[in-house]
């Protein structure tokens, strides 16, 4: 009888579940395996009675600087799930998202209630520029959400595809850049494209616990935005912490470097693996493939090894993060033996 009571969207969906997998080497979530010690200091001060700054405007001015962008231009959210939400209530469906991609467009999407379209990307994961626009032409998108690089594929998409789409849209286009610091290409923060909102995140480079996500657009979009924001979305210890962590810059770009070391060295290690398909990465994590892949995904697991086991229309691949050396080798010895790459 309750169940009459919760919309009928809601009612269809199944929630997005983490299960908490036990494991002796976790490489399954694209989190940095470098972590940042915070000073103990820092807590001085600090006042749990009193709400946080409503507009984080101490976090906007640093990295309005460090981004050569104005603090009106940003908008930051609780990770960037919620700046997900945000943009999606303001403006609506129908939305389209280029599959295989992040998960949390269309799942937010249906959430509130809105129609999602899927176009697929091509065999090169890359996007199918005549098959987007001509599902433009004909659906009219309010949203169309590009991961460029892409979650999970990990490549960055050709920029000039990405130049088409936006040029070709009706709505808004969210260029999301969760790992643009793992990559060489350009990104479209000072692109000046009046229709793009461009996504950032601090979790992959080190600092997941914080859920720090932000937003870079032209003032009016960010203004709408703002409208539906929750008050005090960002609470004060995470701003603080984002504030110092962005403010020593060697900490990030060498953990960054050392990952892109990495994983240049697992994809080349894995490419010459028989019975295993690896492809390029501009991320912090390697899409792979492989026959039976319950089976290896259980061997993984017995050794300790979590990785993520794909489905769907990428039934039989694998993401693997990019973890510290002695991780990574692990996962490779491991591998090799379970692969009778011995």
């Amino acid at each position: 009888m309750l169940s009459r009571l919760v919309k009928e969207n809601i009612l269809a969906l199944k929630p997005y579940e983490i299960k908490d997998i036990p494991c002796r080497v976790k490489l399954d979530a694209n989190e940095s395996p470098y972590g940042y010690v915070f000073e103990e200091r820092l807590l001085e001060g600090f006042k749990p009675n009193r709400y946080p700054d409503p507009q984080a405007m101490g976090l906007k001015r640093v990295l309005a600087k460090q981004l050569n962008v104005k603090a009106e231009n940003i908008v930051y959210g609780n990770g960037s799930d919620e700046l997900i939400y945000y943009i999606t209530m303001v403006f609506g469906g129908p939305v389209m998202v280029l599959q295989p991609t992040f998960a949390m467009y269309e799942i937010v999407a249906k959430v509130l209630g809105e129609e999602t379209i899927s176009v697929a990307l091509d065999g090169g994961f890359d996007i199918d520029v005549d098959r987007v626009v001509e599902t433009i032409n004909k659906e009219k998108p309010r949203i169309i959400y590009i991961s460029s690089p892409n979650n999970p594929s990990g490549n960055a998409f050709e920029r000039e595809r990405i130049i088409q789409v936006i040029n070709a849209a009706t709505g808004v286009v969210i260029v999301d850049e969760a790992y643009i610091a793992f990559s060489s290409v350009e990104g479209f923060i000072n692109a000046h494209y009046e229709n793009v909102i461009v996504m950032r995140t601090m979790s992959k480079i080190g600092f997941a616990a914080l859920r720090m996500g932000f937003a870079i657009g032209y003032e009016r979009l960010i203004a709408e935005i703002n409208k539906v924001r929750l008050p005090y979305n960002v609470n004060t210890l995470s701003q603080e912490l984002a504030m110092r962590a962005l403010d020593n810059p060697y900490f990030i770009n060498h953990t960054v470097e050392k990952i892109v070391e990495e994983r240049r060295r697992l994809y080349e290690t894995m490419r010459g693996l028989h019975g295993i398909k690896v492809y390029p990465s501009e991320a912090n994590f390697i899409l792979f493939k492989t026959k039976s892949a319950k089976d290896i995904y259980a061997s993984l697991l017995r050794q300790g090894i979590l990785v993520k086991k794909l489905g769907g229309a990428l039934e039989g691949y694998f993401r693997v993060t990019v973890g510290t050396p002695d991780e990574n080798e692990f996962f490779l010895r491991t591998l090799r033996e379970i692969t009778g790459n011995v």
